[in-house]
């Protein structure tokens, strides 16, 4: 008897979990089969749709195909979709050639141990814990492949603040900055995503970066004698003034340019060339970065007419010509002001001839004679410039006054280039004159390092 018991009690739970298979096939089956009606009517009405802005809801549906997406990347429209405490908004244009997975649309928040987690190792190097909100965006199984912007609700808390927004790596215990934005003061934090996973949000003076996540990504030691190594660095050439009246002419002499004794050695001299009584060099590296730390090692020269300059300038000018498209300048010094040493940003909306530029000094002791680290840590909205590790300039996108303004405030959201250059006179290094007897002068670069500090470049551009 007691063996019919446990044979119908086998029986049972076999048939109960065969059962609950095929429940969930069966559910699999007809939300497949209820999601594919959903996409083929939503591409239908989107191709139909003759507005540039199209708004889907979803209701509980967590899942759109990557076919879906497919279609619909040649409809050239904003797309809305809503989910369950989740708003995506993607420019269709973005979806274009991507490799494309399928779309999550799902959040929930982190729990109070994770958080605590997060918080402990954003705050290991700070006098202050740093409180966060930590949330989760999509399947984090699945890729994304193309940016979108994320909205998601978020505690009441936080409402109007500006906050810093990272993502999280459980995997590698270290965060990466995504982005500065501004709660709404109903709650809703909206960021651009590139991949599905975990992230926070915390107060905007919290660290950018992890310092665990920093790598040395550019070593430029200058160890090899004779011309730059012409693999990094190429040369402006010409004597036009430059749009600033300089006096010299641009050569790539090894007269104006060597490599000596582990250091670039550039030397500005009084000479004929062409149409310019001097001649200098101006190198420009090949390699170009987005966001990161940079470090250039170097001595200056020095006298009346010197114009010296470390300095950035983008890739690609896509947002127009000059000042549209940026600049940053980690160094400048002009002969007339001993030891002051300038840094700057030009942007369309913050540059000189619109007299709203944006910039600072410091003084700097022995500039010509000893060696000193000009530095600058860029990430998204915010810039920092040094001084052997003294930062003296902080220039920051304010996302109230520049609201409206977007690149022509901030175009440093694509990859520039590094200059280093002696200028003669212009506009600027030859208000007080040139003294002739000074020259031949030298800049000399013992080092170029580049750091990439872990942060999410795909979001930004």
């Amino acid at each position: 008897m007691k063996k019919k018991s446990r044979m119908y009690f086998i029986t049972g739970v076999i048939s109960f979990v065969i059962l609950i298979i095929c429940i969930v096939i069966y559910k699999q089956f007809t939300d497949t089969k209820a999601s594919k009606k959903l996409e083929t009517s939503l591409v239908n009405s989107i191709k139909n749709d003759s507005s540039n802005k199209f708004t889907v809801n979803v209701g509980h549906t967590e899942v759109l195909s990557k076919d879906f997406l497919n279609k619909i990347e040649d409809e050239k429209k904003i797309l809305i979709i809503n989910g369950k405490g989740l708003r995506y908004e993607i420019n269709t244009s973005d979806l274009k050639g991507k490799e494309k997975g399928n779309m999550s649309i799902m959040t929930k928040k982190l729990s109070e141990a994770e958080n605590k987690k997060i918080s402990t190792l954003i705050s290991k190097n700070s006098e202050k814990e740093y409180e966060i909100y930590g949330f989760v965006i999509g399947d984090e199984k699945l890729e994304v492949g193309y940016k979108m912007q994320a909205t998601i609700v978020v505690d009441s808390k936080w409402c109007g603040e500006l906050v810093n927004v990272y993502r999280y790596d459980e995997e590698s215990n270290q965060y990466s900055f995504v982005d500065r934005i501004k709660v709404e003061e109903d709650g809703n934090a909206t960021l651009n995503i590139f991949r599905y996973g975990k992230y926070f949000l915390t107060s905007q003076d919290a660290p950018r970066y992890d310092e665990s996540n920093v790598k040395l990504i550019y070593n430029e030691e200058f160890n090899e004698d004779g011309l730059p190594n012409k693999e990094r660095w190429k040369y402006d050439l010409g004597g036009s003034g430059w749009g600033n009246e300089e006096k010299q002419n641009y050569t790539d002499s090894k007269e104006n340019a060597k490599v000596q004794d582990g250091k670039l050695i550039i030397t500005a001299k009084k000479e004929r060339y062409e149409f310019n009584d001097y001649t200098s060099a101006r190198l420009l590296s090949k390699d170009s970065w987005l966001y990161g730390r940079f470090e250039i090692k170097a001595k200056l020269p020095k006298g009346v007419g010197t114009w010296p300059a470390i300095w950035m300038m983008p890739k690609d000018s896509e947002y127009g010509s000059w000042p549209q498209s940026g600049e940053m300048d980690i160094m400048e010094h002009v002969g007339f002001d001993h030891g002051t040493v300038h840094a700057t940003i030009h942007s369309q909306k913050y540059y000189w001839k619109a007299n709203t530029q944006k910039a600072a000094q410091i003084q700097v002791d022995n500039v010509d004679s000893e060696f000193h680290v000009y530095s600058m840590e860029w990430t998204p909205h915010k810039i920092d410039f040094f001084v052997d590790g003294k930062k003296y300039f902080t220039t920051e996108l304010d996302l109230i006054k520049d609201k409206e303004d977007g690149w022509k405030a901030w175009p440093y959201d694509k990859p520039f280039y590094l200059i280093l250059n002696i200028a003669v006179g212009g506009s600027w290094g030859g208000q007080k004159g040139i003294d002739d007897s000074i020259f031949p002068q030298t800049m000399e670069v013992d080092y170029v390092k580049v750091y990439d500090l872990g942060v999410e470049k795909e979001t930004m551009n």
